[in-house]
């Protein structure tokens, strides 16, 4: 992709785009107010009903009001013939000191059609009206945009200036001009890791810390908003002082997001990301009419000695035949040696999603198995571990030991790398393709495996740049049929400062019994490592 393409691009779409990007101050705010969308299966039953969870952040503060929720208090309109399917309300706060704003919900109608600029509606709120762009959201998507380990560590190893963090410098604009180009309907995939500054459990920093922490890893750069100041790790940043940056774009009005947790999102450990992650993209909700167990699972514990819950799983189906099975693998063991219990509990997952797929409606249709931690990943650039030991333990206790029959694709993050591990299709349990894509913004591993893996008999690419996977959805006779991996990644900053995304590989499914899914692009992107380069530090 030429760098003058991409400015030609960006200067026809910014007009319409960039009224999504204008957000709206309510009374008493200091910040925008943040609408974004994540779907969610109504009961997490494996079933697939798929709703469209509607999420509007206020800054609660300023808010002038008698102590009545302001959620309570809000009426949204939207365009003739829309309106919401339920009551707004207000998600549970897990500490107004360190999140010192409110969550409001409600569930948003899917849209007969696409428009990448999204929806005029407009919020009310103690007698005044305000703009706002919400996605549309259809049930036959015609692709996905997807990434996975976008936040910054923000410490010596990793500064987070605005202008040198992909997650904030050029990942959200070359998404948003994507879905701009070809105008398809879109949705969205965060595979975890999205928080990771701070380093501190988010009940011990300074009063509003976590918040702040949340909105500079993720959300500003999805709103093109810059963080306002320059990064908390003074060696990196002296010399380099943010300027003021103005909103191009709002990817959050563009589409959905189907929002996984990983590691780092955890309650009581990486930073203890976990209550955040449950006041802000966790898609459980009593709006989904999830079981009093769901919604304990989707809770930190008061008791930091508690062991991590594993979150329900879910499937959100569409109408084209096409499905996704969320699994939470956040607190999955990663050790050498598999985790029984959890291996049990996941392989019954499995087992209990394939009897769905064959019992409900359309029972070939296509899906992607969506888990932070990969099931296969092949880390050491000479002398590979192939982890996960104990999801492939749970595989183990399925009869054919394979994922579901409809799963013909599996994306993770957790590794801070591209890498696809396609098995050899004469194997005897052929395993579907995996894709990790945990290169959306943390800190690389550059330890980048390139070769053949004799234990699982496949063959393994990996490019340790940033970046992040294009998914085009093929669509016949109003099924989806296949699909196109495009995945992009970025050269190294050169003397300008020029961030470029490059097409390194493609990936197909179907393909011929014999032939290979994957396809190199860029063979410079994937090189045979040195021989000492497993030495180097690697942090997940």
């Amino acid at each position: 992709m030429k760098s003058h393409c991409w400015s030609r691009l960006l200067a026809l779409i910014t007009p319409l785009i960039f009224a999504a990007a204008q957000a709206s101050t309510l009374p008493g705010q200091s910040d925008p107010l943040i609408a974004y969308v994540v779907l969610g299966e109504r009961g997490h039953q494996l079933k697939g009903e798929t709703v469209a969870l509607l999420r509007i952040i206020l800054d609660t503060p300023g808010l002038k009001a008698s102590g009545e929720d302001p959620c309570a208090r809000m009426v949204l309109s939207g365009p003739p013939g829309r309106a919401l399917l339920s009551a707004i309300r207000a998600r549970n706060n897990p500490d107004r000191r360190q999140f010192p704003i409110s969550v409001c919900e409600a569930v948003l109608p899917f849209a007969a059609s696409y428009d990448v600029a999204g929806e005029t509606w407009t919020a009310q709120l103690d007698g005044k009206r305000y703009p706002l762009r919400l996605p549309s959201v259809v049930r036959t998507p015609e692709k996905a945009l997807i990434v996975a380990d976008t936040g910054c560590r923000d410490n010596k190893t990793q500064a987070c200036k605005d202008s040198s963090w992909y997650f904030h410098a050029t990942i959200p604009q070359d998404m948003a001009k994507l879905i701009a180009r070809d105008g398809k309907a879109t949705f969205m995939m965060v595979i975890g890791d999205v928080r990771y500054r701070g380093g501190k459990a988010e009940g011990s920093g300074k009063k509003g810390q976590a918040w702040k922490d949340w909105k500079a890893d993720f959300f500003s750069p999805l709103i093109g908003e810059t963080q306002g100041k320059k990064s908390n790790n003074s060696k990196h940043s002296k010399k380099n002082k943010e300027q003021p940056q103005q909103q191009a774009y709002n990817l959050l009005a563009m589409a959905p997001w189907v929002a996984v947790r990983g590691n780092h999102e955890l309650c009581a450990s990486y930073g203890s990301g976990g209550p955040g992650w449950f006041f802000l993209l966790d898609p459980s909700s009593p709006l989904l009419d999830d079981s009093a167990s769901v919604l304990a699972a989707a809770s930190c514990s008061s008791d930091p000695k508690a062991p991590e819950a594993i979150t329900a799983p879910y499937r959100l189906d569409f109408d084209h035949r096409f499905s996704l099975l969320v699994t939470d693998s956040a607190a999955i063991e990663e050790g050498e040696q598999p985790d029984a219990d959890q291996a049990r509990a996941l392989a019954q997952t499995l087992a209990s999603a394939e009897t769905h797929f064959k019992a409900g409606k359309d029972p070939e249709r296509l899906a992607w198995w969506v888990t932070h931690k990969p099931v296969w990943a092949a880390v050491g650039a000479t002398r590979p571990k192939l982890s996960n030991a104990t999801q492939q333990a749970a595989l183990k206790l399925l009869p054919k030991g394979t994922p579901p029959a409809n799963v013909k694709l599996i994306a993770s993050g957790h590794k801070h790398f591209y890498q696809s591990v396609e098995v050899d299709p004469a194997a005897a349990a052929r395993q579907p393709l995996q894709l990790v894509i945990g290169n959306g913004g943390v800190l690389i591993n550059r330890k980048a495996f390139n070769g053949s893996e004799e234990t699982l008999d496949a063959e393994i690419r990996t490019a340790s740049r940033y970046g992040f996977v294009e998914a085009r959805l093929e669509i016949a006779n109003g099924g989806v049929t296949g699909w196109t991996l495009n995945a992009y990644a970025y050269p190294r900053l050169n003397a300008k400062g020029e961030h470029q995304a490059r097409l390194i590989q493609t990936c197909s499914y179907p393909v011929q019994r014999s032939a290979k899914a994957c396809r190199v692009l860029e063979p410079a992107y994937f090189p045979v490592a040195d021989a000492d380069a497993d030495a180097e530090d690697d942090q997940d």
